[in-house]
């Protein structure tokens, strides 16, 4: 198994942006070996799984939200953003480039890891439904309120683009 990338202390002759790009060029750079799961989660939730987690972590915020609600969008977050990767992986090399309004088969043509290449096609499927019930579990304590974010996990998850 690859070693863990870890990053480095700031030494002040770099912004925060060069040190994130770089350590996740790292992590990208140690995830060829094929034997980093690990890895490839913690490079996808710097990069998608960021976005998707500052979006429901701001909205819990402009609604006056609490701690109890912080936990709950940042699992929501957490695991819709794992979801939704590993459903980019699956199209990736499942889908046509008309459909998808991307080029396909790239993560193949560039070795680059993915969830379908350490995992396979079954599996990665697999996961993708998991992680998006975990986000449906996490949201659950809410109830009614949270019957649109559950919809929204599974069409994450169910998309074809």
């Amino acid at each position: 198994m690859a070693d863990r990338v870890t990053p480095g202390p700031l030494d002040g002759s770099e912004s925060v942006r060069e040190a994130v790009c770089v350590h996740t060029r790292k992590i990208f750079d140690s995830c060829r070996d094929k034997d980093c799961m690990e890895d490839l989660r913690l490079m996808d939730s710097g990069k998608t799984g960021a976005i998707i987690k500052a979006a429901c972590l701001m909205g819990v915020i402009v609604a006056g939200g609490g701690e109890d609600m912080m936990r709950i969008a940042d699992a929501y977050a957490e695991n819709i953003g794992i979801a939704f990767q590993i459903t980019d992986d699956i199209l990736d090399v499942t889908s046509d480039a008309a459909m998808l309004g991307k080029p396909v088969a790239s993560d193949i043509e560039n070795d680059k890891s993915t969830y379908v290449s350490l995992l396979g096609l079954e599996k990665a499927h697999e996961e993708a439904a998991r992680y998006t019930a975990l986000a449906v579990k996490a949201v659950a304590p809410l109830g009614e309120k949270a019957a649109f974010l559950a919809a929204f996990a599974q069409m994450l998850a169910e998309r074809i683009n």
